[in-house]
């Protein structure tokens, strides 16, 4: 067996872990599992491949490490990442036009054009800064900030 086949099965195996306990080494070393096995298909030897796969554990550990921490927690907390809409509640943006008292306006939130309402019915300046607190089918609810 080629050296480069083992470092990939102990990579798969370690992705394995962490999926299935949530130990943030497991993918970390996963990383310089990979990075090993790239060293030893470019030819290093078995030292220069010990050395990347600390070395790729540790920038996982830096790059990777705190996504998979933040992953796990609302996972752990019954709850899952905000997705679709409801990912736009929270956020603020700065109206263009001005809003007139019970009427619908529009504006563009992460390039996506949206049609909003005050959540209050009142009229809003334009320039105003409002955040997301809502919505009903496709319309936004907001209310100034």
């Amino acid at each position: 067996m080629t050296m480069w086949s083992v470092w990939l099965i102990l990579a798969v195996v370690l992705v394995l872990v962490e999926v299935l306990t949530g130990f943030v080494a497991a993918f970390c070393l996963a990383v310089g599992c990979l990075v090993a096995m790239i060293v030893d298909l470019a030819g290093g030897s078995l030292t220069v491949q010990m050395c990347s796969v600390a070395v790729g554990t540790a920038l996982a550990f830096f790059i990777f490490g705190p996504m998979i921490r933040r992953w796990h927690e609302r996972k752990s907390e019954g709850g899952h990442a905000a997705t679709n809409m409801d990912a736009l509640i929270g956020r603020e943006v700065i109206l263009p036009e001005t809003l007139g008292a019970g009427r619908v306006g529009r504006l563009t939130l992460d390039g996506d054009n949206w049609q909003f309402r005050s959540c209050h019915g009142n009229a809003i300046e334009a320039g105003t800064k409002v955040k997301v607190v809502g919505y009903d089918s496709i319309v936004l609810t907001v209310e100034t900030v």
